[in-house]
C-alpha cells in the first residue's frame, strides 16, 4: 500500500540564543523518512528581527553561531513565461538581494546530484545572507531585506525524485515540490507567471534547441499530443503530466492547472500570486507593484526612477527566441490550431482556478 506522502526528510531541533527552532534537513539517499499529512503544521520559529526566514545555527567547532536563511519567496515557473525578466526587475528593489543564483534548481534537481543535505541549499544563498540580509538593518535592529529562489522548473519537474527505487511503479507522484517548500518554511510565498500555453510551447521548443524551425516543431508537437492522448487512456492526468513526459515538445508544462492545484492543496491562496505574461509585458511597473505588495514591500521606494529607466528596457532583459533561432519563423497555423484544441479543456480548468483573466481559449493570438 502506497503512503499518501512519503518525504525523504528528517527534523533536527536545536536551541541557539534562547530560540528553539525546528529545522528541516533533507537526508542523503532517503535513509531517514517521515510521513506527512496535509493538515500537519510545523512549529518553526524564525528570528523575529528578520523579515527573511533566518535562524542561528551552531558550528561544528563551537564558534559563534552563524546566520542561516531560507528564501522568503519562490518563483516556481513557468519556463518561457518571463521568469528571467520578472526576477531581474524584482531584484532591482533595494530590499530584494540580487546576490543569488537565478535558477539553482536545487529542490527538484541538484539535491539528487550534489547531495540532499539542506546545508547544500543554504550555501547557495550565503553571499546574499551575509552581505544583504544581515547588513541591511534599521535603527531599531530590524533586518528588512529578503531573497528568493527563482527556479522555473519547481512548479512541474519531479522527474529525478520519481526515478528513486522506492517510487518506481507509482502511478501518481507521492508528493510534489510544494510539500518540500512547505516543510522547509510553511510561510513561504509562491509566485507564478503564465503565458498562452501554445505560444509557450513553441518558444520553449526553439529556445532549448529541440528543433530549428516551425516544421520540425509541428512534428514534435503532434508526437507529444499523441503521447499524452495515449497516456490518458490508461492513467490519470496527474500521471501523464508528471510521469509520462514527451521527449521533445514539453506539452505537459502548459497544462497549468494540474501544478497550480497541487500548490493550492499545500499553500493557502493568499500565499500564491499568479501573473499573466501578456499583461505583465504591456505594463511591467503595474504588475511589479502587485508583486511588491504581495511580498509586503514598499512600492514607492527611492530607486523608482532607476528601475523605470534601466530595468524597464524590455529588449535588454528577456530571453528572446529570435536571438537564439533567428530563422525559426512563427508557429505554423496548422500546428497552432491543433495545440489550441488540445489545451482547450485544460484552459477551462485554469479559468475555474484563477478567473476569466486567464482564459486562453478566448485569447489565442
Amino acid at each position: 500500500m502506497q503512503p499518501e506522502f512519503l518525504l525523504p526528510i528528517i527534523f533536527f531541533t536545536f536551541a541557539s540564543a534562547g530560540i528553539s527552532l525546528k529545522v528541516l534537513h533533507v537526508v542523503p539517499n532517503g535513509e531517514e523518512q517521515i510521513y506527512l499529512k496535509l493538515g500537519d503544521k510545523i512549529n518553526s520559529v524564525f528570528l523575529p528581527n528578520y523579515k527573511n526566514p533566518c535562524w542561528y545555527e551552531e558550528t561544528d567547532n563551537n564558534k559563534t553561531p552563524q546566520i542561516k536563511c531560507l528564501p522568503f519567496f519562490y518563483i516556481i515557473g513557468a519556463p518561457k513565461c518571463g521568469t528571467t525578466d520578472l526576477h531581474t526587475r524584482l531584484v532591482a528593489h533595494p530590499l530584494i538581494s540580487r546576490k543569488v543564483v537565478k535558477e539553482p534548481h536545487w529542490i527538484n534537481r541538484e539535491r539528487y546530484i550534489s547531495g540532499h543535505e539542506l546545508s547544500n541549499y543554504l550555501q547557495l544563498f550565503n553571499k546574499a545572507v551575509q552581505e544583504d540580509i544581515v547588513n541591511l538593518k534599521k535603527q531599531n535592529g530590524y533586518h528588512p531585506a529578503i531573497f528568493g529562489d527563482c527556479s522555473a522548473s519547481t512548479s512541474w519537474d519531479i522527474r529525478l525524485m520519481l526515478k528513486e527505487n522506492r517510487y518506481l511503479g507509482f502511478t501518481e507522484p507521492p508528493y510534489t515540490n510544494a510539500e518540500i517548500i512547505k516543510n522547509m518554511n510553511p510561510f513561504s510565498k509562491v509566485i507564478l507567471i503564465l503565458r498562452n500555453p501554445t505560444q509557450r510551447l513553441y518558444s520553449d521548443y526553439i529556445y532549448f534547441g529541440k528543433g530549428e524551425n516551425a516544421y520540425n516543431f509541428h512534428h514534435s508537437a503532434l508526437a507529444a499530443v499523441k503521447n499524452i492522448t495515449l497516456c490518458l487512456k490508461k492513467y490519470s492526468l496527474r500521471h501523464c503530466t508528471y510521469l509520462d513526459l514527451p521527449k521533445k515538445a514539453r506539452l505537459h508544462i502548459g497544462i497549468y492547472h494540474v501544478f497550480i492545484e497541487d500548490f493550492m492543496r499545500v499553500f493557502t491562496r493568499d500565499r500564491i500570486h499568479v501573473l499573466k505574461l501578456e499583461e505583465y509585458s504591456e505594463n511591467p511597473v503595474k504588475y511589479l507593484d502587485e508583486v511588491f505588495l504581495f511580498l509586503d514591500l514598499d512600492r514607492n521606494y527611492s530607486t523608482r526612477n532607476d528601475l523605470t529607466q534601466l530595468y524597464m528596457n524590455r529588449t535588454s532583459i528577456a530571453n528572446r527566441r529570435k536571438e537564439i533561432a533567428p530563422h525559426a519563423g512563427d508557429i505554423l497555423q496548422e500546428t497552432k490550431l491543433i495545440l489550441d484544441d488540445f489545451y482547450r479543456p485544460y484552459n477551462e480548468r485554469l479559468v475555474t482556478l484563477l478567473g476569466n483573466k486567464f482564459n486562453y481559449n478566448s485569447n489565442t493570438e
